[in-house]
């Protein structure tokens, strides 16, 4: 999308939408990071989805930084995200997916390897160890 058309979005959703009455939070209901979820109003979710236009429309000025791709979201969010267990409080902002950041997100390293086999193994052992016990108790009886 053209600035002007993101800049026109952006603007009627945050002309449409008061920062008093929005609401927003990531809630997590489980153990980890993956078990999270977004608690919000109308008004809140435009207004996130404003903001993430914002730095979607700032993202050329950002990427030439030579300090970092970081765009910090605008105090306002403050206002309407106020709580949850999750607060972003900025964005880093990638050109490319490298090949090299996804097998480092999907590659085993050697000790999950070893784990699997080491599991594999003493399932094996736990079954053999079941037949020779029922083998023995049924040699017990004739």
């Amino acid at each position: 999308m053209e600035k002007e058309e993101l800049d026109k979005i952006i603007t009627q959703l945050e002309s449409s939408n008061s920062v008093k009455d929005a609401y927003f939070s990531i809630e997590q209901y489980g153990g980890g990071p993956d078990e999270c979820f977004i608690k919000s109003n109308k008004e809140g979710l435009e207004l996130i989805a404003s903001q993430l236009l914002k730095s979607s429309r700032d993202s050329d000025k950002i990427t030439d930084k030579k300090d970092g791709n970081y765009l910090s979201l605008e105090e306002s969010t403050e206002y309407f995200w106020t709580d949850g267990d999750v607060f972003i409080d900025h964005i880093e902002l990638v050109t490319k997916i490298d090949d090299e950041i996804i097998e480092s997100n999907t590659k085993q390293n050697l000790r999950d390897k070893v784990t699997g086999v080491l599991l594999f193994i003493v399932l094996i052992i736990i079954v053999l160890s079941i037949f020779v016990g029922l083998g023995t108790m049924i040699s017990w009886l004739f």
